[in-house]
């Protein structure tokens, strides 16, 4: 109804506000998204449901038989004050009967009461460390120290079932995270409440809703760390595996060593001198599914260069071989990057690793363009670029195209060459619809007909390039000179997330600024 403006006799009763609402909806200042039914969670309350959703839905509320709990801390009086009773019912699901909790002689507010509790001690504590001594369930998560990284259960994308993962803390789209590693990949778990993340015998291990072990970090410790080990979850999105009474923060067992499919600033994508084996990434099986995918990148240490493989033997991808600043096959890096990369070979390993540089102003829009999504650029997702603020009528009065000048550190890829003077050019680009800018260096005549991409402007430097960029007339007040900033479209960062199948070039700015 938000986006369809024809009554009929279900909505003649709508109020005024709701009016509002679709008036705001039109304007494009709220997004109305459908939610699933496999995500509406108070269909528990109101009617009928499959025997797998309903136990899902049970679970995510935290409703549980009380012959299950643990009479522990804040659960004991639950345990003394609730029953289950078999009663009629006229709900046509028999499951329903499962979830009606009665009290015995006790008020509806006193439900509500413990209702609140029950929900609210789910809430992470925010620390970031599991001890030998403390295990994780249901919704409760550790973040790390600066609040950049979470751990937790999650599901993915419409699936029932759970796993361990690492997650940006501020989240992006909707305010779904971004999964950036997996440890149980191949084996999920139905009840997270039911389910313990805990170190037992210097390890840290994954039990199920039935307490088998399905995944442990499976390193041999020592006498020491058999008590002493704790787990944290750092700042780069690493979580490691230490021993807690000693001085050294060194790890005996981190996930940077076990990726799955997100290659973090600060990790390694290496090669095993020593047993001649590849650090592999590998894509998610589908987007309801982490595990492993048809999709791998790895490191070949002979030509320095990282290869995607489809089935883990036909090659799909290559970066080109590293020359020292770049990678061949990789333009993009030859202009101002906000990466740093480098390589490194030793004896036991060789591997490449990457940093990010700090930047006080990462993304801005030249006069007379405007972020494509003011939205987008609020949260700090600047993958979207700029458009211009008019647009463009091609074919009709051409005294409202004009050009606006800039000077850039370097002129950006995909280019065409023309003939002709420097007005000539100029006329040339003028009179193509599809001429965005043009440039006329060294006598030669540049014009760009696709996007621009990760201009940095730069009017203190004798020795950049001009170029021209086609704007409407009306958008163009006096150019301000400022220091150079990056502008225009952004390219988006090398956080290799080969997810969906497909190698994907995750757009996580400014996260490691901390400033998402």
């Amino acid at each position: 109804m938000s986006s369809n403006p024809v009554h009929h006799q279900r909505t003649k009763h709508l109020e005024i506000d709701l009016h509002f609402v679709r008036d705001k909806v039109a304007m494009g200042h709220v997004r109305v998204l459908h939610v699933p039914s496999s995500l509406q969670y108070a269909d528990i309350f109101t009617k009928s449901l499959p025997s797998p959703l309903f136990l899902d839905f049970r679970s995510s509320l935290n409703v549980r038989d009380p012959t299950l709990v643990q009479p522990a801390g804040g659960y004991d009086f639950i345990q003394q004050e609730l029953e289950w009773r078999s009663i009629p019912s006229r709900f046509s699901n028999p499951n329903f009967l499962q979830v009606m909790c009665f009290f015995k002689e006790i008020s509806i507010v006193r439900f509500v009461v413990l209702l609140y509790f029950t929900l609210s001690i789910t809430i992470s504590s925010g620390a970031n460390t599991i001890s030998a001594n403390q295990s994780l369930s249901g919704d409760h998560t550790i973040i790390s120290e600066g609040k950049q990284f979470e751990l937790g259960f999650f599901k993915a994308g419409n699936s029932s079932k759970y796993y361990i993962g690492i997650w940006y803390y501020k989240k992006l789209y909707f305010n779904l995270p971004t999964i950036v590693w997996v440890a149980n990949r191949e084996t999920p778990i139905s009840d997270r409440f039911r389910s313990e993340l805990k170190i037992i015998d210097g390890n840290l291990v994954l039990l199920n809703e039935s307490k088998f072990q399905i995944w442990s970090t499976n390193v041999t410790t020592t006498s020491t760390t058999f008590t002493s080990a704790i787990a944290v979850i750092l700042d780069d999105g690493n979580l490691v595996l230490r021993d807690g009474t000693s001085n050294s923060n060194e790890p005996f067992w981190q996930s940077f060593e076990h990726p799955t499919d997100t290659w973090l600033p600060g990790s390694k994508l290496g090669y095993n001198n020593r047993t001649k084996t590849s650090q592999v990434f590998t894509s998610w099986r589908s987007k309801e599914d982490p595990g492993v995918g048809l999709f791998s990148l790895e490191l070949y240490p002979s030509s320095k260069e990282y290869v995607s493989k489809w089935n883990g033997s036909q090659q799909y991808w290559t970066s080109g071989s590293w020359n020292g600043n770049s990678f061949d096959l990789i333009p993009e890096m030859r202009l101002d990057n906000i990466f740093n990369y480098s390589y490194n070979t030793n004896e036991n390993e060789s591997y490449f690793t990457y940093s990010v540089q700090t930047a006080s102003q990462f993304c801005n829009c030249l006069t007379a363009f405007e972020p494509s999504s003011e939205s987008d650029w609020n949260q700090s997702d600047f993958s979207s670029g700029c458009v211009r603020k008019s647009d463009l009528q091609c074919g009709g009065n051409m005294e409202k195209h004009d050009f606006l000048m800039i000077t850039v550190k370097s002129l950006p890829p995909n280019n065409s060459t023309e003939v002709g003077s420097a007005g000539e050019c100029r006329t040339t680009c003028l009179n193509n619809c599809s001429c965005n800018a043009y440039s006329f260096v060294d006598n030669q005549c540049l014009v760009w007909d696709g996007d621009l991409l990760n201009l940095s402007e730069d009017n203190d430097n004798d020795s950049g390039k001009t170029i021209f960029v086609k704007v409407a007339s009306k958008d163009l007040p006096h150019h301000k000179k400022a220091n150079w900033v990056t502008v225009g479209a952004v390219v988006g960062s090398i956080v290799l997330g080969i997810i969906d199948n497909k190698i994907n070039f995750r757009t996580q700015y400014l996260t490691w600024f901390g400033l998402i």
